[in-house]
């Protein structure tokens, strides 16, 4: 019997699921969802795109056959329907019913469900510290935030910069950013365990190295 599956994020999980049920139930429905214009990206090459070593934030979208995992090629290739900029309001369970709401026109629909999948993932967690909210905080957590970092770069407004947590994605940015900012300024990592990217070993693990001139420092405890 034919379902309507509907997932709810498209990052991660969110695409995995949606093929995942279109290969065991070919006969049913997937409808996924994403407030955002990109779907299906990788998070650990945003650091990258901050340092320029990926140039547009669709390589992240990329296959290894150099197909760019649009809704167009989901529908095509995988079989799922992607709704971007489409953003779930609220979920009827009563009624089987997700509200959604088009994040540019504004535009309201329901989508009836017989299966419901939340994969909307995580958020940087705030700090609750006064002045994290003032212009030039940013907290990574798409390539929409680091969009906005490499935009502050190229117009000149990055002197020094400090990054708070050096596990892998964070020392990630925070070379991005010394390879990035201004020749002599200065970028600083902010980690409480007593080394970074604490899970890595042996060959794996580096300590802090200069780049150039520009000075990387690493802040313990």
């Amino acid at each position: 019997m034919s379902q309507h599956i509907v997932v709810i994020g498209g990052v991660a999980l969110g695409p995995k699921a949606a093929c995942r049920f279109k290969r065991l139930e070919p006969g049913s429905t997937v409808t996924m969802i994403d407030q955002s214009s990109l779907i299906s990206y990788g998070g650990c090459g945003i650091p990258y795109y901050v340092s320029g070593d990926v140039s547009d934030a669709k390589e992240l979208c990329t296959t290894s056959f150099h197909m760019v995992r649009s809704p167009e090629f989901f529908k095509e290739i995988k079989g799922v329907d992607v709704r971007i900029l489409t953003k779930a309001t609220h979920i009827d369970r009563e009624n089987k019913e997700v509200h959604v709401e088009n994040v540019t026109t504004g535009e309201t629909a329901s989508i009836s469900y017989d299966k419901l999948v939340i994969a909307t993932g995580a958020a940087p967690r705030k700090l609750g510290l006064p002045g994290e909210d003032m212009q030039g905080v940013s907290y990574v957590c798409n390539p929409d935030d680091a969009t906005r970092i490499r935009e502050g770069i190229s117009k000149g407004e990055v002197g020094n910069a400090v990054i708070i947590g050096c596990r892998f994605y964070r020392s990630g940015n925070g070379r991005s950013l010394c390879r990035h900012v201004g020749r002599g300024n200065e970028r600083r990592g902010n980690h409480r365990p007593d080394h970074a990217a604490p899970r890595q070993s042996g060959s794996c693990h580096h300590g802090p190295k200069a780049h150039g001139r520009k000075r990387c420092e690493l802040l313990f405890r």
